[in-house]
């Protein structure tokens, strides 16, 4: 009751309110309603196309019947009067509405008559009439021999509507007489239209401007707006058929949905201007408010031009990563292929080498039995000297292997230690002069990023022996607050431009980016770091930064260096 009170003093909402139903609900009843008189245009003309087939099925059927009997006069072959009798009253009982057939001669003298009703063979011409013969004579000709003339409609003398049809009879090429058949219209179409009679639709058949038939209980009702109408051509006449629903048949057609739509589209529209009327008296109820509200369009303006550069950004970036997940794919496989290459290559190494050397480790235990059981010792010193340098060279054949999967020093002694012996041994197994600048104050460092700055450096390291010719490397390793940085420089002859340009992101999808530098750069990635790659004729620089969150502990493991042979064996 509230509501009602407070729109009875505000007659300007109430009227908006109403205008709003009415338009909401003729907005969803309109489209409804027009699908809804589609949909009976679209069934009645269905019925129409239907009921004109059958018609025209039937009428070609009834021609083509009368042709046949005319053909079977105009072959000469004498018939009896009993068998010609036998013949009409058989085609006169198989056609429904045939009244009379009339054979004239040439001149339309009336050469012989049988009627439907009493069977009269001598006086039945009263039901035909001259002027019918007369309006068809033009296309009695034997040009047109064997082609049926259908008469326009005429009246006989009981008031009934008749048609003619007029085949006419030939001998020689030459026209010999006339096959005249009578048809009740009314009598002939209730046969035609009998299967469309229980379908709920009215039906009118009409020859030129004049009806000349209507089906049984047709109303006029729906018949201006509703009626669908299609030609039936038939030779001397052109026939129009209408068909349109009756009002019993309309209503299973229509649905309830439209008068539906259009209650809830007023309550819809009535509650929405309801809504908005409420949310204005609302919005202007304190001014502070509508200040604020100016303000922050203004903000939401400014907001919108930061968010369009921001969206520009985005989809930058969202290509950039695209990109790098199509990358990150190809590298993953190629990393699996690698990694089954080397498990192959490990498993052929132990295989060839120290398997062979634990075989003939065993061969000698069996030779140390025998020498036991005869007391040979000098034989038995020989097999046990023997014994240990096998013991020694798979000891050492297991240690590569150990060093090659993952070097134990880094996590023993960590970065700050590991690296100058890695780079000497580099230096003299390459002969490249390799030179390390490590801050003096290091420290430990988490060991994601100790692997990671390691793997780096032995990736680069390699690419420098094997591609860029450069006589020397600088290595430079620095921390700060938060960041750890390693620099790597050489002097060979640098990237193609292309490697480089996939390196750094570029759209180079077919570039022959290697594993090795793809996966330097996912490492980085990973711990949320940055590395950079310039390159020129001069030479290429390496830079890699990531980010430290803590330092670690003061206290290290103090263990002694390790010869270079041993960080020569790790960088292999």
């Amino acid at each position: 009751m509230t509501i009602f009170r407070f729109l009875r003093r505000r007659p300007i909402w109430l009227a908006s309110i109403v205008l709003a139903g009415a338009t909401a609900s003729f907005a969803l009843w309109d489209p409804l309603a027009a699908y809804e008189r589609a949909h009976v245009s679209r069934t009645t003309h269905q019925s129409m196309e239907s009921l004109r087939a059958d018609l025209m099925d039937d009428m070609q059927s009834r021609l083509f019947a009368q042709i046949r009997v005319a053909e079977l006069w105009g072959d000469g072959v004498a018939f009896s009067e009993r068998e010609r009798e036998l013949s009409c009253r058989l085609f006169l009982d198989h056609h429904a509405g045939y009244l009379l057939l009339e054979w004239l001669d040439p001149t339309y003298r009336v050469l012989y008559a049988i009627r439907r009703d009493t069977g009269d063979t001598a006086n039945a011409t009263d039901l035909s009439t001259a002027s019918m013969l007369k309006a068809a004579r033009p296309s009695l000709s034997s040009e047109n021999a064997g082609v049926p003339i259908v008469t326009p409609r005429f009246h006989l003398t009981d008031g009934r509507s008749a048609l003619g049809v007029i085949v006419p009879v030939v001998r020689h090429y030459e026209v010999a007489g006339f096959l005249v058949a009578i048809v009740d219209v009314r009598a002939a179409f209730d046969a035609m239209v009998d299967d469309h009679k229980d379908l709920g639709y009215s039906v009118s058949v009409s020859d030129a401007s004049a009806e000349i038939y209507r089906m049984p209980g047709s109303r006029s009702d729906n018949e201006e707006t509703l009626a669908h109408q299609g030609s039936l051509v038939l030779p001397g006449a052109t026939w129009t058929v209408r068909v349109w629903p009756n009002r019993e048949i309309l209503s299973d057609l229509q649905s309830p949905l439209p008068k539906v739509a259009m209650v809830l589209g007023g309550l819809l529209g009535s509650v929405l201007m309801l809504a908005i009327h409420f949310g204005l008296a609302t919005s202007r109820a304190s001014r502070e408010i509508q200040r604020a509200h100016d303000q922050l369009e203004e903000r939401v303006k400014e907001r919108t031009l930061e968010l369009e550069h921001v969206n520009k950004a985005l989809y930058s970036e969202v290509g950039d990563r695209k990109r790098a997940e199509d990358s990150y794919r190809g590298l993953s496989g190629r990393l699996m292929r690698l990694q089954d290459e080397e498990r192959r290559r490990i498993a052929r190494e132990l295989h060839d080498s120290t398997a062979q050397m634990l075989g003939a480790l065993a061969i000698n235990v069996d030779r140390a039995r025998a020498a036991v059981d005869t007391k040979d010792l000098r034989r038995l010193e020989q097999l046990l000297t023997e014994s240990g340098e096998f013991v020694e060279e798979v000891t050492q054949e297991i240690r590569t292997v150990s060093y090659l999967l993952h070097p134990p020093m880094l996590d023993d002694l960590g970065l700050e230690y590991v690296l100058p012996w890695y780079a000497a041994g580099f230096g003299q197994r390459s002969g490249i002069e390799t030179t390390l600048d490590i801050q003096p104050d290091l420290g430990r460092l988490p060991c994601e990023i100790e692997l990671t700055l390691f793997r780096t450096v032995q990736e680069a390291l390699a690419n420098v022996h094997r591609h860029s010719g450069s006589p020397s490397v600088a290595l430079a390793l620095f921390r700060s607050a938060h960041y750890v940085t390693l620099e790597i420089c050489d002097k060979g002859k640098g990237l193609p431009q292309v490697v480089l340009d996939a390196v750094m992101g570029a759209n180079q999808p077919s570039a022959p980016i290697g594993v090795g530098i793809a996966g330097m750069r996912e490492r980085v990635h990973q711990l949320k770091g940055q590395m950079e790659i310039s390159s020129s004729k001069g030479g290429t620089t390496i830079r890699t930064v990531l980010p430290v969150t803590e330092r670690a502990p003061a206290d290290r493991r103090q263990a002694a260096p390790p010869s270079v042979d041993a960080c020569a064996l790790a960088a292999q």
